[in-house]
């Protein structure tokens, strides 16, 4: 096995790597700062210059924004523009250096589940990932996102090798954080706790306690914030945003499928139900709580039609290059199609790099289970299965991909070791616990 110092300068360029390709990209797009937007991005800058208007608040726009989104990235892009006023590129370049530092803690957690040497081929995979490097450069919260993911499934794991329920109780509170940026991870200890009683090695007792643990303080931001919004709505949910994707992207689509509509006609179609639903003076929640129940009922009376839509979801997520997210970052008017031979190029490179990267984990997959690695294999894929379900019941585009692809470059770097016969790479069940 390589030393230490020997493992080192390999991950140093390799994070260096990361750097250079993000920095490339942040370069060609600071010349036009609109490029660093999308829609939601815009609403989160509203919101980070009036947090009080929007989240003490009880009217208005602001309170709506405050309803949909939750304020863990308002505050950061908030933190950045107290340094620098209305400075976008100020927390690109934040989110640059979080993307870096999530390149080496998919390191750290490769090389625990796997050795050092998965852990670089991982390491790599993740540093030239297209859509990790796009989706770093956006006021997007994808990144913040991945990093608090990644770093709360590393102390998971390093918690359950050590048995400490400090561990288990410091990833619930990298977990629960990251429910502040992202609703999407909200229901992430469905998985994590029925994996954490099946890999912790300790007595029943000593089992619970860590998941309670772990449990209790995901619960104090999540749990919290849900209160909060009950408070000042009436409605016990995380983010009203939730309905609303539901309803006019995964029910909508299943409905047009079954009845021969157009995307747009379905839509169009809910809109009028929902209208006859909501009632004068209904806040966002609210009408989110009418939306989420309709698109419940559409997709329950339409189940082959929602499962074909599910499956169709989830392939554009996990085969989709990202195309259209480039696009626009790089100032196209129009994302959804590719013009000149830089375009072609810049697609091109985007769907090699990933299609190798996706082919890399297929292997991984295979050898890990031919291996006998089930531990690692527990841990990597309750959080790649967990991520693809919850994001195919709502708006599975390539972007809802970037949380999943530390695990999935895990899975790749493995591929590459074991395919290559590395002495490293031992066959034997590597258990989490001692």
């Amino acid at each position: 096995m390589q030393s230490s110092e020997g493992q080192a300068r390999p991950i140093l360029w390799v994070l260096f790597l990361a750097l250079l390709l993000r920095l490339s990209l942040f370069l060609v797009v600071a010349p036009n700062p609109d490029g660093f937007f999308s829609p939601d991005g815009r609403d989160f800058v509203e919101i980070s210059t009036k947090l009080g208007d929007v989240y003490a608040g009880h009217e208005g726009r602001p309170f709506t924004l405050g309803l949909v989104h939750p304020p863990g990235y308002p505050i950061v892009i908030a933190t950045v523009f107290s340094v620098i006023d209305d400075a976008p590129w100020l927390v690109v370049l934040l989110q640059i250096a979080v993307g870096v530092v999530t390149v080496w803690l998919t390191y750290r957690l490769a090389s625990q589940l796997l050795g050092p040497v998965p852990a670089l081929w991982a390491a790599l995979a993740l540093a030239v990932d297209p859509i990790s490097i796009v989706l770093t450069n956006y006021i997007q919260p994808e990144t913040i996102f991945t990093f608090l993911v990644v770093a709360g499934t590393l102390l998971w794991s390093r918690g359950l090798q050590s048995r400490s329920m400090w561990l288990g109780a410091g990833a619930g509170a990298l977990f629960g954080a990251a429910v502040l940026f992202r609703p999407i991870g909200q229901y992430l200890p469905a998985v994590v706790i029925p994996a954490t009683q099946l890999l912790h090695g300790g007595r029943w007792r000593k089992r619970l306690a860590f998941a309670i643990a772990l449990l209790l303080v995901f619960a104090i931001p999540v749990g919290g914030w849900i209160v909060r919004n009950t408070a000042v709505s009436g409605v016990p949910v995380l983010s009203a945003g939730e309905g609303t994707n539901l309803l006019y992207f995964r029910a909508a689509s299943a409905l047009g499928d079954a009845e021969g509509l157009s995307f747009t006609d379905a839509q169009k179609q809910l809109r009028g139900l929902v209208q006859h639903e909501v009632e004068p003076g209904m806040n966002r929640a609210e009408r989110s709580r009418i939306q989420r129940s309709l698109a419940i009922k559409v997709l329950f009376d339409h189940p082959v039609a929602a499962l074909k839509s599910i499956v169709k979801g989830v392939g554009l997520m996990m085969i989709g290059p990202g195309r259209a997210e480039l696009l626009h970052l790089l100032g196209d008017p129009t994302p959804t199609q590719i013009s000149g031979p830089v375009q072609l190029l810049l697609i091109a490179a985007e769907i090699v790099l990933y299609s190798i990267i996706l082919i890399g984990a297929v292997f991984g997959s295979y050898y890990l289970l031919r291996n006998r690695k089930y531990s690692a294999a527990v841990v990597l894929f309750s959080v790649i299965l967990y991520f693809i379900a919850a994001a195919a019941v709502t708006t599975p585009y390539s972007r809802y991909r970037v949380p999943i692809m530390p695990f999935i470059a895990i899975l790749a770097g493995y591929g590459v070791a074991a395919w290559r016969r590395w002495p490293k790479v031992d066959r034997s069940e590597e258990e989490l616990s001692p």
